[in-house]
């Protein structure tokens, strides 16, 4: 049910929810969240992305079970 709710936020609004987590800090670990762009291919087939969107929902919910103490990043990518 939390998935139908599910909010995605850019990473400045999540750093808002979440003090703990700065711009600093997701620049450095972002990666090890699920977070995920929305790239548009327009009509003369150039790409555009959005910037990078958090689910905030599933993040306060890791933050609550204890689950961010286990992300782990290896090479820019989650493992």
């Amino acid at each position: 049910m939390e998935s139908l709710n599910e909010r995605y936020v850019t990473g400045k609004t999540l750093c808002q929810h979440i003090e703990t987590l700065t711009p600093e800090w997701l620049k450095k670990y972002g990666s090890s969240l699920n977070r995920t762009k929305v790239i548009v291919v327009d009509a003369h087939g150039v790409e555009h992305e959005s910037p990078w969107v958090y689910p905030l929902h599933e993040i306060m919910a890791k933050m609550r079970d204890g689950e961010m103490k286990e992300l782990r990043v290896c090479c820019g990518r989650n493992i």
